[in-house]
Parts: structure tokens; sequence; C-alpha cells
């Protein structure tokens, strides 16, 4: 029976210590003259050309995707 209600508090115990370090955060804090923003630039609309080499470097990935199963 000891030996029960030890590994009991044993357990219990590790539980506590592993809930008690869940919100420890190690990420150090920023310097003063990090960017913290970013400012997207303008999209551009794609060609004919451009659209029409996305088909083709699609089509190679997904014949080397089917030809390595």
């Amino acid at each position: 029976m000891p030996k029960k209600l030890l590994l009991a508090a044993v357990m219990l115990g590790a539980a506590g210590i592993m809930t008690a370090c869940d919100n420890y955060d190690e990420t150090p804090p920023l310097s003063e003259d990090y960017l913290t923003t970013y400012i997207m630039p303008d999209g551009t609309f794609l060609g004919n050309e451009e659209w029409e080499q996305i088909a083709t470097e699609e089509a190679e990935y997904n014949a080397f995707l089917e030809g390595s199963n």
C-alpha cells in the first residue's frame, strides 16, 4: 500500500510541475529598433506568358510526383 501512495504522490507532483511550466516564454524581448511592421508592396497582375510558365512548371511538378510513387 505505501508504494501505491508514493507512486501517486510522485505522479501528482510531476503533473503539477509540467502544468506550472506550460506558460514560460523563452523568446527574448525585441530590441527597440527592431522592425515589427511590414508594408506589403502593390501586387502585379500576371500576363499570359507568366500563366503559361506557371502551368508548365505545375505540370512538370505533378509528373515528378506521379513518377516518384
